[in-house]
């Protein structure tokens, strides 16, 4: 027992010195490779650069829905992507709803493809309250479009807290937001992902001493808006008890609750941020109708012109 003992305390003083030396890097894994090039595929879109400062700018991307000219966009749907890679290998993920008559707009968090800077959750946290504003102005405002959010998997927790941060009468014109694969306290996944493993199980107790939770959504009440839940029960990466606990917190907190829902489905060997593409694609249309339904009762009835 003492022999055991003393080969894995090296190995927890190890695996200890490398979360509180490279903890960001447990949650950010940027880089600047395109994967996927729309032009390639004929697809339109429009890039924009939004300054942050002199030196610094956000890469945005705007897809416009790809109804007929007789019919006009419906809403606008802003993304928050993963914690890896760039928008160029995100977007596939909601392109989808421009077929449906839904605009989309996708971003690379700073560090992120052709975003400046190198990413830094307290800065991140800074640019996804620019973020909405540039949206709302500049794509929703002109056309009186209703305007929602979807994180996936790290963007799901980026985008809650945003939520948080913006003002009120930002937060108004969120019709209602999708969280896909994703958490939303940066405690709880981390502990959740050490328990998981008998090598780390002993040190989850350590968490809040080497990862700081204050970009976590703290502020339940500020998620005023209708909220969808989606995640496969054997997601390898972000745990599908996270997500449940966002459902429970949403009902404690929130007066609309009973516009929440928590879809779960559960697929052979388990996937991440693949929702609307299992089960012949049949959450995409339940997403349609849910979303319809969402933003009729936030003051714009539904109406595909």
């Amino acid at each position: 027992m003492q022999k055991l003992k003393n080969k894995f305390n090296p190995c927890l003083i190890f695996f200890c010195f490398w979360i509180f030396t490279g903890c960001s890097h447990l949650f950010y894994y940027p880089d600047k490779t395109i994967y996927d090039d729309p032009s390639k595929h004929k697809i339109i879109f429009e890039d924009y650069f939004l300054p942050l400062d002199s030196k610094m700018k956000l890469h945005v991307r705007y897809f416009p829905s790809n109804l007929s000219s007789q019919k006009k966009s419906w809403a606008v749907v802003l993304q928050f992507h993963g914690n890896a890679q760039n928008l160029s290998s995100h977007y596939g993920s909601v392109y989808w709803l421009t077929q449906s008559g839904i605009d989309v707009v996708t971003f690379d968090y700073r560090g992120y493809g052709k975003s400046s800077g190198k990413a830094e959750g307290k800065l991140i946290r800074e640019d996804s309250v620019k973020i909405w504003n540039f949206v709302y102005e500049k794509f929703v405002a002109p056309r009186k479009l209703p305007l929602i959010g979807i994180g996936q998997s790290l963007g799901g927790a980026i985008l809650l807290k945003s939520i948080e941060d913006i003002t009120p009468e930002m937060r108004s014109h969120i019709s209602s937001i999708i969280l896909e694969s994703t958490f939303f306290s940066y405690h709880e996944v981390a502990k959740t992902k050490l328990k998981s493993h008998w090598l780390t199980y002993p040190i989850n107790w350590l968490v809040p001493a080497l990862i700081t939770d204050n970009l976590s959504l703290q502020n339940w009440n500020a998620i005023t808006m209708p909220t969808l839940i989606l995640h496969d029960q054997k997601d390898p990466v972000v745990p599908a008890s996270c997500s449940a606990s966002i459902f429970e917190n949403l009902k404690s907190h929130k007066v609309s609750s009973v516009n929440n829902e928590r879809w779960t489905y559960e697929t052979p060997y388990g996937s991440h941020t693949a929702s609307f593409f299992v089960d012949d694609y049949k959450f995409q249309e339940k997403t349609l109708i849910w979303l319809k339904k969402m933003i009729s009762h936030h003051g714009h009835p539904f109406l595909v012109r």
